[in-house]
């Protein structure tokens, strides 16, 4: 960082810095700045941009893209400040200026085309499960029982009514 920067300033971009690190470290592909903001927020629960002397956090972030430490891009649908490059990635060129990499086509396993319909020979398909239904007989083995209305089913007891009382 820039030693001319006054003190205050040094504090809140090393804050920055270390908030674009530890979103690194947790994978995160787009770095909105939002999330920035949060994970500053995070590890310093009282900073606030307007202690700093910024109005908003974006004036925050276009001011240490002026001073060089990270580059901001606007996304296109929110129109909101992603932060794409800091630190030592503004080293080396970026990604739209370094010639394309021809990928080669991706190949698909032989066993993995997908069906389009059901086979007819009377199989059935990979995966399914044959459901049964059987009834339930009594112990005898006699015809299906008949649920049995509750006042009637056997081992059961009524709830009783809540007892009258007289409201004299």
């Amino acid at each position: 960082m820039n030693s001319k920067l006054p003190e205050a300033k040094r504090k809140v971009f090393g804050l920055l810095m270390e908030s674009l690190l530890a979103l690194r470290r947790e994978n995160k592909e787009v770095l909105w700045s939002s999330m920035v903001k949060d994970t500053m927020k995070r590890k310093k629960p009282s900073f606030n941009e307007a202690y700093h002397g910024y109005r908003t956090f974006s004036e925050l972030l276009e001011d240490a893209q002026k001073e060089g430490l990270l580059e901001l891009d606007t996304d296109k649908r929110s129109r909101t400040y992603v932060v794409t490059r800091f630190g030592a990635a503004l080293d080396t060129p970026p990604p739209e200026a370094l010639p394309a990499r021809k990928r080669p086509p991706r190949r698909r396993r032989s066993g993995s085309r997908r069906r389009s319909a059901a086979p007819d020979n009377g199989a059935s398909p990979q995966g399914m499960i044959e459901v049964r239904i059987e009834e339930r007989r009594d112990e005898d083995g006699g015809a299906p029982q008949e649920p049995q209305p509750e006042s009637e089913t056997p081992g059961r007891r009524r709830s009783r009514a809540p007892a009258e009382t007289d409201g004299a």
